[in-house]
């Protein structure tokens, strides 16, 4: 009998978290983070994490760390409700991170945990992420890649470049996608080493949260109301005062680059609260596109947190 993976994607709001612990504490699982977001330090409130980072006043540590390579047993493991959840806020703001690094580190991971005996279970919202791991994607130019690479936002297209290819463009390049894409094929063409992980041997079961569009809409606006409520503005400044600039990667990022506008003065509260929905809305719907498009051929077993644990009993007992 192969070995199972769970994984749980779909559009932010969606209530995938809450799911997947439900699903790790029936089963015994870990959580893996599959939100490309939710991989930085400090940025807690503007990214929904469901655990908060501990900030520093110093930066010695990451100072010592840049430009090594990101090693799985380097990394911290965070706990919801005592259930582990993995490659959480380990990478400064500033940092750039690549879909290969995705795939080695998750890959890794999931032998990791099978090996202790328990149940990997994948979730978040990026994709790309979580298409990696399912197809196995070489790293070389193939009609596949290019395809998931046109899903992508520019904001997720530049987090694919390496930093010193980002900040070589020009601000028009920064901001063509077909530049920037043609810039990750080549750079992915240089990687083609195999896939950790032979998707092959194991089973994956991908569960898909259900919910009503224009409820999940709503979900995000209230849900932007609370992270100003929350202290999303401190937040951004707290992070500005550890010595990160503006244009850092993650700070480009839904919420933080609309909270940087506001403390220039070049909008005002209520218009970038509705920015904010307005952008985190935009980007559910991508989510939902890719999750659900035909072309890219996932099986995905709609579920809610009523009947998700009958539905994996279904699938794994």
């Amino acid at each position: 009998m192969k070995q199972k993976i769970i994984v749980i994607g779909g559009p932010t709001g969606s209530g995938k978290t809450a799911l997947a612990l439900q699903v790790a504490k029936e089963f015994n699982g870990e959580l893996i983070n599959a939100d490309s977001r939710q991989i930085y330090k400090y940025l807690d409130i503007g990214t929904n994490k469901e655990v908060k980072t501990v900030r520093r006043s110093a930066r010695s540590e990451q100072s010592e760390r840049r430009g090594s390579p990101l090693k799985l047993s380097n990394l911290s493991t965070y706990n919801i409700n005592n259930i582990p959840i993995h490659l959480l806020s380990f990478l400064e703001p500033d940092e750039r991170f690549d879909v290969y690094s995705y795939q080695k580190l998750a890959s890794e991971k999931i032998i990791d945990i099978h090996s202790r005996g328990k149940l990997p279970i994948l979730v978040g919202g990026t994709g790309l992420y979580i298409d990696s791991i399912l197809k196995g994607y070489e790293f070389e130019i193939t009609e596949e890649f290019d395809h998931s690479l046109d899903s992508l936002s520019i904001d997720e297209l530049q987090l694919q470049l390496d930093y010193e290819a980002l900040e070589n463009l020009n601000n028009s390049d920064k901001n063509n996608p077909r530049r920037l894409i043609r810039l990750i094929q080549k750079q992915n063409s240089n990687n083609k080493t195999k896939p950790v992980l032979d998707i092959s041997k194991y089973e994956v079961i991908f569960l898909y949260p259900e919910f009503s569009w224009d409820e999940l809409k709503e979900k995000i606006r209230n849900r932007v109301s609370q992270m100003l409520s929350d202290g999303l503005i401190k937040e951004v400044k707290d992070v500005l005062d550890l010595g990160y600039k503006e244009d850092s990667i993650a700070l480009q990022g839904i919420g933080y680059r609309e909270v940087l506008e506001f403390l220039d003065g070049k909008i005002g509260v209520v218009e970038m609260e509705g920015d904010i929905a307005l952008s985190h809305i935009q980007y559910a719907k991508r989510q939902k596109t890719w999750f659900e498009g035909k072309g890219r051929n996932y099986k995905l077993i709609k579920v809610n947190k009523d009947n998700v644990i009958q539905t994996l009993k279904e699938k794994i007992l």
